[in-house]
């Protein structure tokens, strides 16, 4: 019997039988990384139904909000920021945070750019944000916080019942609009919950996801470094309280956010400031004419380029993700990455044993 038994080739997600099965992200399954640029359906004050906690949920996106605009932010190299090498990053109780981060988030479509600095720490076992900068003037950033712990952004791998507590602790270094450099001392906390699995339905397409919901309360203090290192608070307030449920699905990162009002502490709101429904940033589509043929112990798959609009808003292919799936529903495994559009084949050349079947997935990306 040949090495390589190939039982069937899944091509289309099949979501109606995915759903019921739970799903778990692992590092290559979190997008977060330089090259991805998610784009996103905002709307503000949009009526929300986030459903129960639990599993086999379905939440229903598929409906444009009327007014919604697109924005986007894109994950690039540290070194191409302003602050790589700059001496307000680089002090010795602030180090240079360009230099620790593995890759940038940059924001398009705020009032003044910013960067959020993110990196993987050894052994993937989370995603942490290490420095946040909102740019105000060439020489000087309007503010920097500067992290005095760890921040997780994630807790690899996510999975459902998953809980953690993080504390942002921080220096926030201000100036405002006459000219004075102001410090604030910023204490964030967040509550984080994997409460729900199941399908998300959004423009032209599903997917299926875990429901992250993030509780987030705080405190913030304005004032001064008495003699330099003495610290002594002028104001203290307390951060408004909100909540953010998120959708989260292999390999394309977040597809759906929502955002509570100011003052809520549950995900049972029903209506979110500010909802983001992807713009199809990583595109579980169907590829059309698809094919697959053995070649010795490699399985040649093929398919042809399919573009499209959805809501008004064109889907161009800028490549595609391959994954393999070594049983049916189970978990996915990304095996190739095809940067070219035009490139519609892929050859996977591992050795699979001879008593288990090979399931794969096409993911075109925007």
């Amino acid at each position: 019997m040949s090495k390589l038994f190939i039982y069937s080739i899944l091509i289309v997600l099949l979501f109606s039988l995915l759903a019921m099965a739970q799903v778990t992200l692992n590092r290559t399954d979190i997008p977060d990384s330089i090259g991805y640029t998610p784009t996103y359906i905002t709307s503000s004050n949009q009526p929300v139904t986030l459903g129960a906690t639990g599993g086999s949920q379905r939440w229903d996106f598929s409906t444009v909000p009327t007014g919604s605009t697109l924005r986007s932010s894109t994950y690039v190299s540290p070194d191409s920021t302003l602050w790589h090498s700059t001496t307000n990053w680089g002090t010795t109780s602030s180090p240079k945070y360009a230099q620790m981060a593995q890759f940038v988030t940059s924001f398009a479509g705020m009032n003044t750019p910013t960067y959020m600095y993110y990196r993987y720490p050894s052994g993937n076992t989370s995603l942490e944000m290490i420095g946040v900068g909102l740019m105000g003037d060439s020489d000087f950033p309007q503010q920097i916080v500067k992290p005095t712990n760890t921040f997780r952004k994630y807790v690899i791998p996510l999975t459902y019942n998953l809980t953690w507590r993080d504390s942002l602790k921080g220096t926030v270094d201000t100036r405002d609009s006459a000219g004075y450099d102001l410090k604030a001392k910023v204490t964030m906390y967040f509550q984080n919950s994997i409460d729900a699995y199941g399908t998300v339905v959004y423009p032209g397409d599903s997917a299926q996801c875990l429901r992250l919901t993030t509780i987030c309360t705080g405190t913030y203090q304005v004032g001064f470094f008495y003699l330099g290192s003495i610290w002594v608070p002028v104001l203290t307030s307390s951060i408004p309280a909100y909540t953010t449920v998120s959708w989260i699905t292999p390999g394309a990162g977040v597809l759906v956010s929502a955002v509570s009002d100011t003052g809520i502490t549950t995900a049972n709101f029903t209506t979110a400031k500010t909802l983001q429904v992807t713009n199809r940033s990583d595109l579980p589509r169907i590829p059309s004419n698809l094919s697959i043929a053995l070649n010795g112990t490699d399985a040649n798959l093929a398919w042809s380029r399919v573009d499209s609009t959805v809501a008004g808003f064109p889907i161009t292919i800028s490549g595609y993700h391959v994954y393999s799936l070594t049983e049916f529903p189970g978990s996915t495994n990304l095996i190739g990455t095809i940067t070219n559009p035009n490139t519609v084949n892929f050859i996977d050349g591992s050795t699979i044993p001879s008593n288990l079947a090979r399931y794969y997935t096409i993911r075109a990306v925007k």
